[in-house]
C-alpha cells in the first residue's frame, strides 16, 4: 500500500511489517517528515514496525531526525540501501547517532528486505 508526504518522501507499506521510504531528490528530510513517516508506520502496523530508506536520490537529513528514531519503541531495526557514493559518508555518520537502533547499510534493496524480515521475526513480527 503506497501512500506519501507531499512531493518530499513516498512509502510504501509491506505485509510483512515494514516500509520503504525513499525522499525525493534535493530534498531536506527534517525531524516532522521523520514523525509523519513514523507515525503512519506504527498506524499501519499497531505494533513493532522495521524501516528501510531506499536512497536512491541525494538529500539532507536533519541530524535531529536520528533522535526520533532513536526515541521509537515501537521501530525494532531500520535498514539503508545505497546506490551511489555520495551516500557513504553520510550512512557510516547515522551510526554514531544510532546507538540503539539495530541498524544495517546494503547496495540492494533485496537484500535490505531479506535482513529486515529476519530482524523482524526476531521481535515476533511477520
Amino acid at each position: 500500500m503506497p501512500g506519501s508526504l507531499g512531493n518530499k518522501v513516498n512509502y510504501e507499506f509491506h505485509p510483512d511489517g515494514y516500509i520503504i521510504a525513499t525522499v525525493g531528490p534535493g530534498m531536506d528530510f527534517e525531524v516532522d517528515d521523520a514523525i509523519q513517516l513514523l507515525d503512519a508506520a506504527a498506524s499501519r502496523y499497531g505494533g513493532p514496525f522495521g524501516l528501510i530508506s531506499n536512497r536512491v536520490h541525494d538529500y539532507t537529513i536533519d541530524l535531529g531526525v536520528y533522535e526520533i528514531i532513536e526515541s521509537r519503541d515501537d521501530l525494532v531495526a531500520m535498514a539503508v540501501v545505497l546506490y551511489h557514493g555520495r551516500s557513504f559518508p553520510a550512512a557510516k555518520l547515522e551510526t554514531r547517532y544510532l546507538r540503539s537502533t539495530t541498524y544495517a547499510t546494503f547496495f540492494e534493496l533485496e537484500q535490505a528486505e531479506i535482513w529486515m524480515r529476519d530482524q523482524l521475526s526476531r521481535h515476533g513480527v511477520g
